[in-house]
C-alpha cells in the first residue's frame, strides 16, 4: 500500500513532470523544430528528462543517458558554439562531434537551464532536421524565457531527491539517536511517562527540519518508523510503571509496518502513541482502522500539540484520545495569562468528558506548574523537570520523584527551580 506521504511526493513529481513537458512542448511548437528537449548534467553524462517531438529521428527518448563532454549541448552551456546555430552542416567541428544530434540535425538552439538558486541544471533545446535559416536572437530570447519557467518544478525534483538520498543515508548509518524526556504527575511528583525524541547529531539540522524534508520527500512514514523502532529499542530503560511515548504522523501510522513494529516490543500496553498533526486528516475512518486493534490490545493513544492549530477541537473529538497534550504556546506563562487559563480550562473540561488524561507541555517555571495544578492538569512536561537528554545516566534518576505543588516527594531529589513550599 503506497503511504500518504509516497501519494504526496508522486504527486509533487507528477506535477513538475508535466510543468516541464508542456514548457518543452510549447518550445517545440513555437520555433517549429522537429524535436526539442530538457537535459540534466551529470557528472560526465547528460540525461534527457524530457524529449517531445520525433525524439525517434534522431535515437533519443526521455530517461536516455548519453555521454556529456562532446555534446552539442556541453558546447553551448560553456559559450563554444553560439545558442542558435541555423546549418550545422556548415560547421565541420559539429559535424565531427561524437554526438547523438550533430551527424543527423540541420538546425540547432539552446540554452542553459539554471535551478532557483543559479545552480546549472542542464540545458533546454531543439534540433531539426533541415537547417533554419531564419533562426536568430530573438528565438534564443524566447527559449531562454521559457527556460526560466522551469527553474521552479525543476528546483522541487531536485530538493525531493537530494532529500531522499539524505534520508536513506541517515538510515542506513544509524546517525539517528534518541533524547528522552520525563511526563511527571502532578498529583505525587513521579515520572509516569518518558518521551522518545528523535536527534540528529551532526546533520546541522533541527528535529523539525530533518522531519520537514523527509515529508516533503515523501519518506517521513520511513524515518517515523525508524524513529519508534529505535525508541522502542529502549524500552528497558523507562522507570517502573511510566510509559514510553513516541510521535507518529498520519502518514506513519498509515504506511504498512507500523502494526508489525509496535507488536515486535511486547506488550502494547505501556506504550503511548502520539499522533502529530503537520497536515490535515482526510480520513478519521482509515486511521480507526489502523488504530483500533492496536488500542483494543493496550496502546494509548495521544493527541499532540493541541492548540497549536495543528490540533484542532474537533481533530479530538474525531480521534477520541486517552491523552490529550496541550501544546506549549497555551502553557508558557499560564501564571499571569488569564485568556490562557481560560482555554486551558475548556480543554480540561473537554478531557473530563472524553474520560483523557491531560499533559501540559512546554512547563518552565514554577509559577506555571503552580497554575497547572489549580486548572486541574494531571501532568506536566518541559525544562523545569528536566531537557531532553541522550544520557543514559540522566533517564536513571528519573526514579525518584519531584518535588511539585501537591506533591510528597524527597526535596533533596527536586532541581533547585522546582524546590517551592507546600
Amino acid at each position: 500500500m503506497t503511504s500518504p506521504a509516497g501519494e504526496r511526493a508522486a504527486r509533487h513529481d507528477a506535477a513538475d513532470d508535466h510543468g516541464a513537458r508542456r514548457i518543452v512542448d510549447r518550445v517545440l511548437q513555437q520555433l517549429d523544430m522537429d524535436v526539442a528537449y530538457l537535459t540534466e548534467f551529470r557528472p560526465g553524462r547528460q540525461v534527457f528528462r524530457a524529449v517531445r517531438g520525433d525524439g525517434g529521428a534522431f535515437q533519443v527518448t526521455a530517461g536516455d543517458d548519453h555521454p556529456l563532454n562532446d555534446s552539442l549541448c556541453r558546447l553551448m552551456v560553456e559559450g563554444e558554439i553560439p545558442n542558435a546555430i541555423p546549418d550545422l552542416s556548415a560547421d565541420e567541428r559539429i559535424r565531427s562531434l561524437d554526438d547523438e544530434f550533430a551527424g543527423s540535425a540541420g538546425a540547432f538552439i539552446g540554452v542553459p537551464v539554471r535551478l532557483a538558486d543559479g545552480t546549472l541544471y542542464g540545458s533546454l533545446c531543439c534540433v531539426s532536421r533541415e537547417p533554419k535559416p531564419d533562426l536568430d536572437h530573438r528565438d534564443v530570447a524566447f527559449v531562454q524565457l521559457l527556460a526560466e519557467f522551469l527553474a521552479e518544478p525543476l528546483t522541487g525534483w531536485r530538493d525531493r531527491r537530494v532529500a531522499r538520498r539524505e534520508i536513506e543515508q541517515l538510515l542506513d548509518s544509524d546517525a539517528m539517536i534518541p533524547a528522552l524526556q520525563p511526563i511527571v504527575s502532578l498529583i505525587d511528583g513521579r515520572c509516569v511517562g518518558v518521551e522518545a525524541l528523535a536527534r540528529f547529531p551532526g546533520s546541522g539540522a533541527t528535529p523539525e527540519m530533518m522531519f520537514a524534508r523527509a515529508r516533503e520527500a515523501g519518506v517521513d512514514e520511513r524515518l517515523e518508523h525508524a524513529a519508534v523502532a529505535m525508541a522502542l529499542a529502549r524500552r528497558h530503560r523507562v522507570p517502573r510503571g511510566a510509559e514510553l511515548s513516541f510521535n507518529v504522523g498520519p502518514a506513519g501510522i498509515l504506511a504498512s509496518g507500523l502494526d508489525a513494529l509496535l507488536r515486535a516490543y511486547p506488550p502494547l500496553s505501556g506504550l503511548l502513541l502520539e499522533i502529530t498533526e503537520h497536515v490535515s486528516v482526510a480520513e478519521y475512518a482509515t486511521l480507526a482502522d489502523v488504530l483500533t486493534p492496536l488500542r483494543a490490545d493496550g496502546l494509548r493513544l495521544a493527541v499532540d500539540d493541541v492548540g497549536a492549530g495543528y490540533s484542532s477541537l474537533r481533530h479530538v473529538l474525531r480521534m477520541a484520545p486517552d491523552v490529550i497534550k496541550i501544546d506549549r504556546s497555551l502553557v508558557n506563562g499560564i501564571a499571569r495569562d488569564a485568556a490562557q487559563r481560560t482555554i486551558v480550562t475548556g480543554i480540561v473540561l473537554l478531557a473530563l468528558d472524553l474520560d483523557a488524561e491531560t499533559i501540559a507541555e512546554g512547563v518552565e517555571t514554577a509559577a506555571d506548574a503552580t497554575a497547572l495544578t489549580d486548572l486541574g492538569i494531571d501532568m506536566v512536561q518541559g525544562y523545569l523537570l528536566a531537557a531532553p537528554t541522550v544520557d543514559p545516566d540522566e533517564w536513571r534518576t528519573w526514579e525518584t520523584p519531584w518535588l511539585l505543588p501537591g506533591g510528597r516527594s524527597d526535596r533533596s531529589r527536586a532541581p533547585s527551580s522546582v524546590r517551592m513550599s507546600s
